[in-house]
């Protein structure tokens, strides 16, 4: 038996939504340390009158900032590209479907079917128009959440609670 079934159309504005969602808070709360510790180290620095010692270390702040920035951009157009020299368009059709072993996801395209069985997923991502879950080697599946209505989005999460054991939850709604 499946449930929740979706389906909708990856394209760029998806692409980019996802990326946004990549890092887990753990790794973005990270990210922000490897900036803001040269950025405090580079005022330090300039008010001790270690100036040369401070560019240094703003200059780092700044490159991680940049790389980070540059990553996920890149990220976003592989992607696109990907999907033009793949299916000759930059969007393709998927559905997703639940049962109690994982999730089944059909391309339209390519006509192809996948599935990932629920212990390899770690963490779910709720945005304004989607659910985005990543497995352990940051493998995405998508749920389209203007295809589950208010009671079957919380049945959804509910589903993932019994049957998802090793998910983390970042929801936009109250748990």
């Amino acid at each position: 038996m499946h449930c929740f079934e979706t389906t909708g159309v990856i394209d760029e504005t998806v692409t980019q939504e996802v990326y946004a969602h990549m890092l887990s808070k753990e790794r973005r709360y990270g990210l922000i340390g490897c900036i803001v510790v040269p950025a405090v180290l580079a005022i330090v620095c300039v008010m001790w009158s270690y100036e040369t010692l401070g560019a240094v270390a703003f200059t780092a702040a700044a490159l991680i900032t940049y790389y980070a920035y540059i990553v996920r951009r890149q990220g976003v157009q592989i992607s696109i590209a990907r999907l033009r020299e793949s299916y000759d368009s930059e969007e393709y059709r998927v559905t997703t479907w639940f049962d109690e072993s994982g999730i089944t996801t059909q391309n339209h395209v390519t006509n192809g079917v996948g599935s990932i069985r629920s212990a390899h997923y770690s963490r779910i991502v709720e945005t304004k128009r989607l659910f985005i879950l990543f497995t352990k080697a940051n493998q995405i599946t998508i749920v389209f959440k203007d295809c589950l209505d208010e009671a079957e989005q919380a049945a959804f999460i509910s589903f993932l609670k019994g049957n998802f054991p090793n998910l983390q939850y970042e929801l936009k709604r109250k748990r």
